[in-house]
């Protein structure tokens, strides 16, 4: 694996430790697509959100202030806990559930959810796309 191929998996496609928790504590060059996306997706408080690839939590973080019920999937677990600590209200009041996996295979149900989110992903997946796809319309 080339120099390349390990600074993407250490700061996007799994990010974690100290470098992961830096970038993405507080990921301010990805704010103006998140607004961009909850913009979008004109979620309603009745609305369950997926966000797939939820990194730190953050897009989960806004669109918690309009939805009551969110989920967030990662691939990397300090992601999956610094999203834990960003959000530790919604969590503590079961308005966040958040869960380690694959997000080419979501463990969830035929429509689970009326709302998907994935924002600076897709590239990660790039081998996989058809069953990324696949998923997350299926989800």
């Amino acid at each position: 694996m080339g120099w390349y191929q390990k600074f993407v998996d250490k700061t996007a496609r799994k990010p974690s430790g100290w470098i992961g928790r830096i970038l993405y504590r507080n990921p301010q060059p990805h704010y103006r697509s998140f607004h961009y996306v909850l913009e979008k997706l004109c979620l309603e408080p009745e609305d369950v959100l997926l966000d797939v690839c939820c990194g730190g939590g953050t897009l989960l973080k806004m669109a918690l202030e309009k939805v009551n019920q969110a989920v967030g999937i990662d691939y990397s677990p300090d992601m999956l806990h610094l999203t834990r600590e960003n959000n530790e209200n919604a969590v503590t009041d079961r308005r966040l559930d958040l869960r380690f996996g694959d997000a080419s295979v979501l463990p969830w149900q035929d429509n689970t959810f009326n709302a998907v989110s994935k924002c600076k992903c897709t590239y990660l997946y790039s081998q996989t796309a058809g069953s990324f796809s696949r998923s997350l319309a299926r989800a």
